[in-house]
């Protein structure tokens, strides 16, 4: 499993992208009033990649850019580390 941290400028993460396999890609956003924990974030991402959930639904317009940046980098770590 690949996972890439989302952060913020100060270097806390806020949302995580994880691929399971080399088209399943799946995303998890903490709400910014929340804490974001890690273990919890990787695993909706998980059940959101294997359950073929799209990530463009999961995200804010307002972190969209950012998050499709690393969904594009770990999509192509994906198609290399899947074979």
């Amino acid at each position: 499993m690949i996972i890439q941290y989302v952060r913020k400028e100060n270097r806390e993460p806020y949302a995580v992208v994880v691929a399971t396999d080399r088209n399943e890609i799946g995303v998890a956003q903490c709400n910014p009033k929340d804490k974001f924990v890690k273990s919890l974030g990787c695993r909706i991402a998980a059940e959101r990649a294997k359950a073929n959930l799209s990530w463009e639904d999961t995200v804010t317009r307002n972190n969209f850019d950012e998050v499709q940046r690393i969904v594009e980098l770990v999509t192509q770590r994906s198609k290399r580390y899947y074979q």
